[in-house]
């Protein structure tokens, strides 16, 4: 949980990339409550994911709201680009997002680089449940080199998924 946050210049290798796991709890919408959070001019590398957003539908409500990740660039993604999914539980994904957690007012502005995975990566994965995801504004993204076509359950203005 929390608001107001912005991590600048941040190099990542080897992890998950820059990411954002919403929904702990079961019982209090509050903590699973992220509002406000800019990523700028941060360089990710040698990782998962580029940039990873996910909620847990095992938990209670939340939201996820006003997220920025500006001036990102990405180098030797193996799974993921973008990935953003509504359907985590019990540590995994499950397929069937849920819109419990709604993430809004999604902004990418110049998220640019490559992938380097296998037969499986992808540049951009969104997954959202009903009514989970609204107010996405994507400019500049720009992800080369990944095997498998996007898939995008939801499209963001300005990106054809």
């Amino acid at each position: 949980q929390g608001s107001d946050m912005v991590f600048k210049n941040l190099t990542c290798s080897g992890g998950h990339g820059l990411s954002l796991s919403v929904g702990q709890s079961t019982s209090d919408g509050s903590v699973n409550t992220v509002k406000n959070v800019t990523f700028s001019d941060c360089s990710v590398t040698n990782s998962a994911n580029g940039i990873h957003i996910k909620t847990h539908s095992d938990a209670g409500t939340g939201s996820i709201s006003d997220i920025t990740y500006s001036n990102i660039k990405l180098s030797k993604i193996t799974k993921y680009g973008i990935n953003v999914q509504e359907d985590y539980e019990d540590g995994s994904p499950t397929g069937s997002p849920l819109g419990d957690i709604p993430i809004s007012n999604l902004v990418l502005e110049e998220v640019t680089g490559t992938m380097s995975g296998g037969s499986s990566s992808m540049a951009v994965y969104i997954l959202c449940g009903t009514d989970g995801c609204s107010e996405w504004k994507w400019s500049g993204v720009s992800i080369t080199n990944a095997k498998k076509d996007s898939s995008c359950n939801f499209t963001p203005s300005g990106y054809s998924c």
